[in-house]
């Protein structure tokens, strides 16, 4: 029983991070100039981290 514990928690584990890195790559894009991902919905056109133009 404990095997069948820990093999569903293993498997939510790997789900949840392959649908993190999916939507990281579908929904961000990365600024040209530090590389640092912005969302592509995002209304306001400068990076938060460094100020460029997307």
């Amino acid at each position: 029983m404990n095997t069948g514990i820990f093999v569903t928690i293993g498997i939510c584990g790997a789900v949840l991070l392959v649908y993190s890195l999916v939507e990281r790559k579908v929904n961000q894009r990365p600024c040209p100039g530090c590389k640092f991902r912005v969302s592509k919905d995002a209304i306001d056109e400068r990076c938060p981290k460094c100020g460029a133009f997307l």
